[in-house]
């Protein structure tokens, strides 16, 4: 049996979001890009909601471009193998 890994950014308030939908208060640094950049290269597949999916549908396509996070790249290069 596999595991099932929950990584979700809740505020301590128990928010995921401002209202309107405003990510801004969620802020990062070197160490919390590579502990993610680890998770996302250890998993087989990743489920998204409706609204997550549909944001992220519009980034991959340009994923690995100059355009993209400079984590992006890396992330996409690991898929492809």
């Amino acid at each position: 049996m596999r595991r099932l890994i929950l990584s979700m950014m809740v505020s301590l308030d128990g928010l995921t979001a401002r209202p309107g939908g405003d990510l801004e208060w969620f802020r990062t640094d070197e160490r919390f890009e590579e502990v993610m950049l680890s998770l996302l290269g250890s998993v087989d597949a990743i489920l998204l909601g409706r609204v997550s999916y549909q944001l992220l549908s519009q980034f991959w396509p340009t994923a690995g471009t100059s355009d993209a996070p400079d984590n992006a790249g890396g992330f996409t290069s690991r898929e492809r193998r």
